[in-house]
């Protein structure tokens, strides 16, 4: 699986099914941002359980994933990359409001 494809698979599909917010996808955003990859897997799963207290665990750990994925983005295609892909999460949730 590539950074993108992981991306879709951990956030914006869930994102569509309902099971992320659009605070979810601002704090994959922020975590993606000031992180490494490997270290942005375990803030997202914290931060998600966090913001969901009671939630699945599978969950979290699948927020955490796209976190990491979209790390590598930041890290692998630059910068100008990561922010398209980033508007481009923020326009989904925005449609889903």
């Amino acid at each position: 699986m590539d950074a993108r494809s992981g991306v879709q698979r951990f956030l914006i599909l869930p994102a569509l099914a309902g099971r992320l917010t659009a605070a979810d996808i601002e704090q994959a955003i922020h975590i993606a941002c000031e992180k490494s990859p490997s270290a942005a897997i375990d803030s997202g799963q914290v931060a998600f359980m966090v913001a969901h207290r009671g939630a699945n665990e599978a969950v979290a750990i699948g927020f955490g994933k796209g976190c990491r994925w979209l790390a590598m983005i930041r890290r692998d295609e630059g910068q100008e990359v990561f922010g398209q892909i980033c508007s481009e999460l923020r326009q989904i949730t925005e449609e889903l409001k």
